[in-house]
């Protein structure tokens, strides 16, 4: 509602209108009907009866501990709570259960991402070894051996991957940070960021890994070059 702590709003219910003072913020847990976290508003009963409202009442969230009474529980609360008031489980709220649906899409798309990634590096690499057969024809006239050729396209591999991380790595983690607030704050619920410190320290010496493995077919073809037979059809 875009208001705040401290804000008058007025309520309009079936039996008439008032204004009320927002006192505090909370997340109240959807039991029953599936109900949206950051959509629904607490009032006491008598307040609730100033707009006509007379079904206002509690709702006892518990957890029972390991081996209590669960009858001799439930008695009591009926005792508070009215004798129809059958005990329902919590619900899971329906934004965070369809967010829990689609658990498994970052990670399908982020190695989609991957593997275009290294296709891309692959490609790239191949494209490179041909066009600089005069070059690498050379530098093997000049005394190349064949593992300082194949040194060569891993570092060309190495530096094009290391670039994509230094900026990649930081752009991403700002950006996914910015969609989740976004989010978050639709939902209702905590935007607390939480960095995967593990999972970047993985991820970048996995990728470097990854790409030189990519390289290491361009790199033979590269190390296999004829110097004489290139110079002599340049």
């Amino acid at each position: 509602a875009g208001r705040k702590i401290g804000d008058r709003v007025r309520i309009t219910g079936i039996g008439g209108s008032a204004n009320y003072r927002i006192v505090g913020v909370t997340v109240v847990p959807s039991v029953g009907d599936p109900q949206a976290l950051a959509d629904v508003a607490v009032f006491t009963a008598a307040g609730l009866a100033r707009v006509g409202d007379a079904s206002g009442g509690f709702i006892f969230v518990v957890r029972v501990a390991r081996g209590s009474d669960h009858a001799a529980i439930l008695q009591r609360l009926r005792g508070i709570g009215g004798p129809n008031s059958p005990p329902v489980a919590a619900a899971l709220p329906a934004e965070i259960d369809r967010v829990r649906q689609i658990d498994g899409l970052p990670i399908a798309l982020a190695l989609f991402v991957v593997a275009v990634a290294l296709a891309a590096v692959g490609f790239a690499l191949v494209t490179t070894v041909r066009r600089r057969r005069h070059d690498l024809a050379i530098l093997k006239t000049l005394g190349f051996a064949r593992r300082q050729v194949r040194a060569t396209v891993a570092w060309q591999a190495t530096t094009v991957t290391g670039i994509g991380l230094v900026v990649g790595i930081p752009l991403g983690l700002i950006v996914g940070r910015f969609v989740w607030v976004a989010v978050a704050d639709e939902l209702g619920v905590s935007s607390d960021p939480t960095w995967p410190v593990l999972g970047v320290a993985v991820l970048i010496p996995v990728s470097l890994l990854a790409v030189n493995l990519v390289a290491a077919v361009p790199a033979a073809r590269a190390a296999r070059t004829r110097p004489a037979v290139v110079l002599r059809s340049e």
